[in-house]
């Protein structure tokens, strides 16, 4: 199964491979913010008893924290020189993980032991294990991917570009035009 997510030869499927690759690192990540940012404040109260205050301030550290690294992010991007474009590759895989996320939360959800909307003693037990077993488990995913990623690094190829003249002439030096006569002229 590694094999299938890493593999060793430079060949177009280890491209694709490591496209895919990035983009379930994506997913995953988000996952594990997205879900522990929804069952944070169930967990808070329903698994560790804590008061109402802490239902606030818990996810608030969280975010600071968060945007935080984001910055940090940002200015480690420009000094090892990583320029992040691509509007509509950000754009599908924030669809992908907005569908995923939408999908885990709708199967914890159907997992719930509680048939109401008052919590019962089956919910403490049901919030500690959404924020440790699947977050853990997606973290574990998550590691995985990026192993891979490790290992075999993306690797940017560089081309040779060239540009030659019309009909096989050697390429001109720019400055003012001088009459050459090997030089073609195409009308």
């Amino acid at each position: 199964l590694l094999k299938l997510w890493c593999p060793k030869e430079n060949t177009v499927l280890q491209e694709r491979s490591h496209k895919s690759n990035v983009a379930m690192l994506y997913m995953a990540t988000r996952l594990i913010v997205n879900l522990s940012q929804t069952y944070i404040a169930m967990y808070l109260t329903n698994s560790l008893m804590l008061p109402k205050k802490f239902i606030a301030t818990i996810p608030l550290v969280m975010y600071i924290s968060g945007f935080l690294s984001s910055l940090l992010m940002k200015t480690v991007n420009k000094r090892i020189g990583r320029n992040h474009s691509g509007a509509f590759v950000y754009g599908a895989m924030s669809f992908t993980d907005k569908v995923a996320n939408g999908l885990a939360v709708m199967l914890i959800q159907n997992l719930h032991p509680c048939p109401t909307l008052l919590c019962c003693p089956g919910c403490v037990n049901f919030y500690h294990w959404v924020m440790v077993a699947v977050t853990g488990g997606i973290a574990v995913v998550a590691s995985l991917f990026l192993a891979c990623l490790m290992i075999w690094p993306i690797r940017i190829r560089f081309h040779d570009v060239s540009v030659t003249g019309l009909a096989g002439s050697r390429p001109r030096e720019l400055g003012p035009q001088v009459e050459d006569d090997d030089a073609s002229v195409v009308n």
